[in-house]
């Protein structure tokens, strides 16, 4: 029985809008657009928080919510959320569990990337910093609306299936940075009741790398009956993230930085799209956040040594709206 998320097709009045449920016109294309000053932001709300993505075409975004993210799980007959990937799917994961509420047990004490007591969401592992996670949640179970859920969240760098242990799994960037959790046995154990948030790309410094561990991933994906599959593009990080206290108002004003490969994003992204589209099967989706991402050079983690994470709650969160939009528009 799956339980993830839910797409409906009819309009209701939310808190923050109308929530608009049914197919996403043409014109309408909720990964590109603005970001808008909100009009009248709680006062308490850091600068970097004050400012909400409007989709071109004028579409309404829903928010991720517990009770949207349910009515999507229940009509699809889902019960499990994955999310696999590096830090920054980590970022989302976390994103995820704020926006919904989602409670999980005291098990585990570390550190989040911005430094603060994180307790209960993590396998223990060695070397957690405060610039990057280096472990994965523990598989938790919630409830949505009396039905359970499954969530886990798996770092794993290459979204590599082969992975059997944790292992460092970089090869052409240094040593210790690249990081891959075995995932794939968990998955397969409940992939037709499962949705699926996976993303590699930024650990990539090459063409034929991302190439290779994207075309393994998608080859072993499409052999099984998924619930489904969503893949999360990449956006590279800003070269300097200490001028801008505001977010661009056009891709032109963005100048991506050769520095740790993100000049090459935008190719790994072009692939993964290209592949997505060629598979026949309706549940695999393309999560494009590479638009509304790029225009945020405001709102990083640690400036000017951390120009890539975000901090959370943040631009991660319209993530996972731009995700629950895409899901409920279907």
């Amino acid at each position: 029985m799956l339980h993830h998320i839910v797409f409906l097709t009819s309009v209701m009045v939310q808190p923050w809008g109308l929530r608009i449920q049914q197919p996403l016109e043409a014109k309408c294309n909720p990964a590109q657009g603005t970001w808008r000053h909100m009009a009248d932001p709680e006062p308490t709300l850091p600068q970097y928080r004050q400012y909400e993505w409007l989709p071109q075409g004028g579409c309404e975004m829903t928010r991720m919510s517990l009770d949207h993210f349910c009515d999507f799980m229940e009509k699809k007959k889902l019960d499990h959320i994955m999310f696999v990937g590096d830090s920054l799917s980590t970022m989302m994961a976390e994103s995820f569990l704020s926006l919904t509420g989602i409670k999980v047990p005291v098990n585990h004490h570390h550190r989040n990337r911005a430094g603060q007591g994180l307790e209960g969401l993590f396998k223990a592992e060695s070397n957690v910093t405060e610039t990057e996670y280096d472990a994965s949640f523990d598989e938790q179970q919630f409830s949505c609306r009396g039905n359970p859920i499954t969530f886990a969240f798996y770092r794993n760098d290459k979204i590599d299936p082969s992975t059997k242990q944790a292992e460092y799994c970089g090869s052409d960037y240094p040593a210790g940075t690249t990081k891959c959790h075995p995932w794939w046995d968990s998955y397969l154990s409940n992939a037709k009741t499962t949705l699926l948030v996976a993303n590699t790309g930024l650990h990539h410094h090459s063409q034929d790398s991302f190439k290779q561990s994207f075309d393994l991933f998608f080859n072993e994906i499409s052999k099984v009956d998924a619930g489904m599959v969503v893949f999360r593009l990449s956006s590279p990080g800003h070269a300097n993230c200490t001028i801008d206290s505001t977010p661009f108002q056009s891709e032109s004003e963005f100048e991506v930085s050769s520095k740790f490969s993100w000049d090459m994003v935008r190719e790994f992204n072009k692939h993964a799209k290209e592949t997505i589209q060629e598979l026949p099967k309706p549940k695999f989706k393309i999560l494009d956040v590479y638009g509304m991402t790029v225009l945020r050079p405001d709102g990083h983690l640690l400036p000017p040594h951390d120009c890539l994470h975000y901090k959370n709650p943040g631009v991660s969160d319209w993530w996972n709206h731009l995700l629950m939009t895409e899901l409920d528009h279907e």
